[in-house]
């Protein structure tokens, strides 16, 4: 079991495609950086991403990327929303 410092230490080979993913997703530098910070914060605490190879880790990183972009983006909806109807 990895320490979690080397946990971070390996999760920073993926920042930077994680944060270009929910980048594209959501053309909005905010919202990428919550998605994305949301993103890292998850796979930090999966085991099985740690215990996998590298091809593995980048799939796992793109997919989890795709799903907190969209996430954020509804949540944003959402928010916005509420705002709009009050």
């Amino acid at each position: 079991m990895l320490s979690f410092k080397e946990r971070v230490s390996l999760l920073r080979r993926y920042e930077i495609d994680c944060y270009r993913i929910c980048f594209y997703i959501l053309d909005c530098e905010q919202l990428a950086l919550i998605a994305a910070q949301h993103t890292l914060s998850q796979l930090i605490h999966e085991e099985s991403f740690f215990q996998q190879d590298d091809a593995y880790r980048s799939i796992q990183t793109k997919y989890m990327s795709k799903k907190y972009a969209l996430q954020t983006h509804f949540n944003h909806l959402a928010e916005n929303k509420i705002a709009v109807n009050v």
